[in-house]
């Protein structure tokens, strides 16, 4: 265990070379010295306590130099140094490493990333010692506003760093437009070594009723970016230097009046081959609110790195859109959401799901890898999650597309229902292997049910579970819409060749589909093209013969 007690400056404590030869002849005559210690004035008694603070200094640093801690080389010492900080920022208490002992203090003033990160929670003494402790690393410099410390606080804020923005490598600022437009003016100059910018432009709770745009001499000053993230704040041009080389690019909330055409967009994209991630919440390109559709492409872009695709609109076709004009590989993951509360004037009864993908999906890689599908409602939202084989890792889709549920809707089950019959239409191009499937069962129809089978013909298992209980539709109905589909020959072939397991759960009623399903399962049964049928309801398995039998 590391001892605590040597944390001494080196400077002001000498080295002391003690030889074993000799080490109980200092101590001898030390005890003798002590023997008449009242008789001995002041000056002495001070004097040898100096001195055997320097003795224990010593022998605690032989003592911590056999530690196994100890013996780490500095630059992975250095590495935990520096996730101890992440955890603990904005808190300064990470310091007492440095308290430690003479070698971990050595380290943490030899590391000078370890203090290149600095916020208005820390006291000004403290941002003092960081801004000569850093050296000549980037500062990353984060000032999120505090209404109850007032204006005056980012002003103090601001005049102790911004003689230092030149050596600024991250900036990252959330405050009211006012406060924000202050400390950005007050910056001035160019920042040459900026890599990543973040900006938030907005207090909780207010809306966002005229632009903030940032100041060209701010705007201007800024080299190529690593990422960029701006929230309801935006540029006057979108041809500045700052858009060139992009990895991570995060717009969000951003004034209508000041959205980019979709050819100053996919120029800013074409700036940034080596794009990673690509965010759009209700910014971007738009085509406004009343657009019935969207024009064909012109031109596309590539994205050969993109990792992240994340459009979050509630305009109705600027999702579409955006899509339409790029082109992602096979592991990008998109995530698209539409956030619109009312249903589109123009279009019939109907949910906008199928209207969150372009006309042409042949550039979305993505969609030709998904082999798990599934559908269901989660907070006020609609989801299709698809993922690729052998993922397996849910809360990481590869594709998810969420949409609001409209006021158009009588019930949330129509609204699920509608997005079900969109299935074949939206994902007919994703090898489908597996569907799962939970929405009101009991309002799908036969012609539902035999166009989803012809839009995923290499389906291999199903589960359909049942939303909701009770309704306008008997759930025999149901079942006999279902097993009528799978057990229909059509031109010499049954639907879904290759289905092997197909689950009922929270289905009511079993004992009266007990007939359909016996007569689907006899009819799969002897045509030699489809494989054999696991049929399992509410967790019992389910045999030609009509028996059951508990799983």
């Amino acid at each position: 265990m590391v001892q605590s007690h040597d944390h001494f400056p080196a400077a002001s404590s000498p080295s002391l070379n003690i030889r074993s030869g000799t080490l109980n002849d200092t101590l001898f005559h030390d005890h003798t010295a002590f023997a008449n210690i009242r008789n001995r004035p002041a000056s002495w008694i001070r004097a040898e306590v100096a001195q055997t603070l320097q003795h224990l200094s010593a022998l605690y640093s032989v003592v911590n130099a056999e530690a196994p801690v100890c013996r780490l080389p500095p630059e992975i010492l250095s590495q935990v140094f520096l996730w101890v900080v992440a955890l603990t920022s904005p808190k300064t208490n990470w310091v007492r490493i440095t308290h430690v002992c003479r070698q971990w203090r050595d380290v943490a003033l030899d590391c000078q990333t370890l203090w290149t990160h600095i916020t208005p929670q820390h006291p000004e003494p403290f941002v003092s010692i960081c801004l000569q402790r850093a050296g000549a690393a980037p500062l990353q410099v984060q000032y999120h506003h505090d209404a109850s410390r007032g204006c005056k606080h980012s002003q103090e804020f601001m005049q102790t760093i911004g003689p230092h923005a030149p050596r600024f490598g991250d900036l990252d600022i959330a405050a009211p437009p006012s406060v924000m437009r202050k400390m950005v003016e007050k910056l001035g100059g160019p920042l040459p070594y900026l890599k990543r910018l973040a900006l938030v432009a907005k207090t909780p709770g207010l809306n966002l009723t005229s632009p903030f745009l940032l100041p060209e001499d701010f705007t201007s000053g800024i080299p190529s970016l690593h990422q960029l993230s701006l929230t309801c704040a935006t540029v006057s041009s979108w041809n500045l230097p700052l858009f060139s080389g992009i990895r991570t690019l995060h717009l969000s909330e951003q004034h209508r009046s000041f959205a980019p055409s979709i050819d100053q967009f996919l120029d800013v994209l074409e700036r940034c081959p080596a794009l990673e991630e690509l965010s759009l919440r209700n910014a971007g390109p738009t085509l406004g609110g009343d657009a019935t559709s969207y024009p064909e492409p012109t031109r596309k872009v590539e994205l050969g790195s993109l990792r992240l695709l994340s459009l979050s609109q509630d305009r109705f076709y600027d999702i579409p859109f955006v899509l339409a004009h790029v082109a992602v590989p096979q592991t990008t993951r998109l995530e698209i959401q539409y956030l619109g509360q009312s249903h589109h004037p123009h279009h019939a009864l109907g949910s906008s799901f199928k209207y969150c993908l372009p006309r042409d999906t042949s550039s979305l890689l993505p969609l030709k890898a998904v082999s798990y599908l599934r559908l269901g409602a989660q907070g006020g939202f609609i989801q299709a999650v698809g993922l690729s084989e052998g993922d397996g890792v849910e809360d990481c889709p590869l594709i998810c597309i969420s949409t609001k549920w409209p006021q158009s809707f009588q019930s949330p089950d129509e609204w699920i229902y509608d997005a079900f019959r969109q299935l074949p239409l939206a994902f007919s191009q994703c090898p489908v292997h597996h569907l799962a499937l939970i929405f009101p069962a009991r309002l799908a129809k036969a012609e539902d049910w035999t166009q989803l089978f012809s839009a995923f013909p290499t389906i291999k298992t199903l589960t359909v579970e049942q939303s909701r209980a009770g309704g306008p539709f008997d759930k025999h109905d149901a079942a006999k819409f279902l097993f009528g589909a799978l057990g229909e020959t059509s031109m010499g072939r049954l639907p879904a060749p290759h289905l092997s397991s197909l689950r009922l759960q929270s289905w009511t009623g079993a004992d009266k589909m007990e007939q359909e399903a016996r007569a689907c399962l006899l009819a799969r049964a002897r045509h030699e093209t489809c494989v054999p049928l696991d049929l399992t309801v509410n967790c019992e398995l389910w045999s030609v013969d009509g028996l059951m039998s508990v799983v």
